[in-house]
């Protein structure tokens, strides 16, 4: 469920169990997050500045969030492989001499399966043309008998 959907399903203000006064609205530490890097729209980041002011606990929360984030931007990132940008460099080599071969180039790596389907191709050609030869040849030495 998106930050929006789970914010809009829930009513802006609750009512306490007695019903004479109502509380401040709930948040969702996603929501909270999103107001802290300014991401929210104004209506729901000036609910959240509402609550902030009036709720201790809340701004406990936004507190202990920023702290999370800060501490995570202080942990030390993943080491790069020392041979990642050669392999990388080797993946794209190869996929560019796959995609930059013509048929030109396809046609001679295969020149003994050409040289045979031409040869086959050319035994084709021949025996139809020799069979209507003798066809031919056969049906004028009829006629002139």
């Amino acid at each position: 469920m998106s930050m929006m959907g789970s914010f809009q399903a829930q009513s802006p203000l609750r009512v306490k169990n007695n019903g004479s006064m109502p509380m401040p609205p709930d948040f969702e530490d996603e929501m909270l997050v999103a107001y802290l890097d300014g991401e929210l729209p104004s209506e729901q980041a000036a609910m959240i500045t509402s609550g902030l002011r009036s709720n201790p606990e809340l701004q406990q929360r936004v507190s202990a969030l920023r702290a999370t984030w800060e501490l995570l931007g202080d942990l030390p990132g993943p080491k790069p492989r020392v041979d990642l940008a050669q392999s990388t460099i080797e993946i794209v080599t190869l996929a560019l001499e796959r995609e930059s071969q013509s048929w030109w180039d396809w046609l001679l790596k295969r020149r003994w399966l050409m040289l045979g389907l031409a040869a086959l191709v050319m035994m084709v050609a021949g025996g139809v043309t020799s069979k209507s030869l003798t066809r031919y040849m056969t049906g004028r030495i009829l006629v002139d008998l």
